[in-house]
């Protein structure tokens, strides 16, 4: 997908594009980290996830991180000469014209919305589970990388 703002374009990875290693890409981007209260152990991971994300704050350099590790696997080409794409050169995000940044962040909602997507447990379980059983060793930091808009 081509987006455009004024002269300067920038070619974009499809949705369905997107390979678990980008997903990787942008959730390892930063590192966030997190103490489960006692007694956490029991809960479901929905009820862990909603007390990590009470307790988590992701300040603007965490945001643009993020968000420059996004860019980085979904922009695969662009027209700003002598500035390599940053697939690349992570880096050269910093060069991009601000209007173009915002026309590409639009455009990404989608590829936000599926990497933000979690499976539902319930759907996962073996046609021999009658769900009833909460047994079994659960993380203590379950994959929460769902930062703010990127718009700053």
């Amino acid at each position: 997908m081509r987006v455009i703002h004024g002269d300067h374009w920038a070619d974009l990875k499809g949705v369905d594009e997107l390979t678990s290693g980008d997903a990787d890409v942008w959730e390892e981007s930063i590192n966030l980290s997190f103490e489960l209260p006692e007694g956490a152990e029991d809960l479901e991971p929905r009820e862990i996830e909603a007390l990590a994300r009470k307790s988590i704050t992701m300040d603007s350099e965490m945001i643009h991180t993020q968000r420059d590790a996004l860019l980085s696997v979904i922009i695969t080409g662009w027209s700003l000469q002598g500035i390599p794409p940053p697939c690349e050169d992570v880096g050269s995000i910093k060069k991009m014209p601000l209007g173009l940044r915002r026309e590409v962040e639009q455009s990404i909602a989608p590829h936000l919305a599926e990497l933000r997507r979690r499976p539902d447990p319930k759907a996962m379980r073996s046609s021999s589970s009658n769900g009833s059983s909460r047994a079994g060793r659960r993380s203590s930091r379950p994959a929460l990388t769902e930062g703010r808009s990127g718009t700053s």
